[in-house]
């Protein structure tokens, strides 16, 4: 899978979870109704990862917000169409997996759960196997799916220290747990429109100069729908999900501006303490609000909830993530 695969050590050690239930989910809970569940969802993310490398930070990304977002409360669906996520990368294969998994066992693993798995299964991937961990299965998909309800469910980028403390609450999540699952910024890519703000002279920015000056040349000064560029999150390590993020926070070479604390100078400077606080937090947010039986349903596909009008789904990148899986 390469070095440059290390993208995204997330979900490490979950002791407390492995073998125990969280609510109705529990670790194992495919081994005896769709034993493979767990393998088929893990080829078809290899495979994902290993076609395309430029994208493979974004895929994991998209699975690390519809996590967030949407897999606690059953809503994939509208995760992918009101962010367009599933023009990114990471959705083609969601569909893959859920085409192989109802082959293999049909209408019984949901894509809440896929994804979740995904999102797993991307940390181990990406982190050369340095990260490792049980995510409990058992969610069920929604019914409804409405586009519009979906971004009350993730904090846009404008939101400063306090709103995203208030929106980490409402989940059930506090401050610590705001601080760690920051270091997902330490992947992917953010468009120009989200911090030109800090930019701007006279903004007060904590921003380096250096990296200000640099995103200025690549930036335009007043981005719009049809020009507006992406940039690494993380400048230093930009395919490795690690520490950097706080060590950035450190030295102003961070595109958002975030208060910082204690939290962030031990999580810089203490080697896997980032990791195994991530992998907990990720698990958290993996099990809050779900749905489970008797609530929602097995969705037969990731992209449309039963019963609503077919949408072609045969993609020709899906179609070989399913054949190479």
């Amino acid at each position: 899978m390469g070095k440059k695969l290390a993208v995204l050590a997330l979900l490490v050690v979950l002791c407390s979870v492995t073998g125990q239930a969280a609510g109705s989910l529990a670790v194992g809970f495919y081994d005896h109704t769709c034993p493979n569940a767990k393998k088929i969802v893990r080829g078809v993310v290899e495979v994902a990862m290993q076609q395309n490398l430029e994208c493979s930070s974004t895929t994991a990304s998209s699975w690390y917000l519809a996590t967030y977002a949407h897999v606690s409360s059953g809503r994939v669906l509208q995760c992918r169409r009101s962010l367009d996520l599933y023009k990114a990368c990471g959705f083609e294969a969601i569909d893959a997996a859920k085409e192989k998994l109802e082959e293999a066992c049909p209408g019984t693993v949901s894509c809440a759960d896929i994804v979740a798995f995904a999102a797993r299964d991307a940390s181990a991937v990406l982190s050369n196997g340095r990260v490792s961990f049980p995510m409990p299965g058992g969610r069920r998909d929604g019914r409804v799916s409405l586009s519009s309800a979906a971004l009350q469910f993730l904090p846009p980028p404008s939101f400063n220290l306090s709103e995203l403390t208030a929106s980490f609450a409402a989940k059930g999540l506090d401050v610590d747990y705001l601080v760690v699952l920051s270091g997902a910024h330490s992947v992917g890519r953010a468009h120009c429109s989200a911090f030109t703000d800090r930019l701007a002279p006279g903004s007060n920015s904590t921003m380096n100069d250096a990296l200000a000056a640099s995103l200025r040349r690549h930036c335009p000064a007043s981005p719009n729908a049809t020009n507006d560029p992406t940039v690494n999150q993380d400048v230093v390590t930009p395919t490795s999900l690690d520490n950097q993020y706080y060590k950035n926070l450190l030295n102003g070479n961070v595109l958002a501006s975030r208060s910082t604390n204690a939290s962030v100078t031990q999580l810089a400077l203490s080697s896997g303490l980032f990791e195994a606080k991530f992998a907990k937090a990720m698990v958290k947010m993996a099990t809050i609000e779900v749905k489970t039986a008797p609530k929602g349903e097995i969705t037969r596909f990731c992209r449309k909830v039963n019963g609503s009008p077919d949408i072609r789904v045969a993609a020709r990148s899906k179609q070989q993530l399913h054949n190479s899986a």
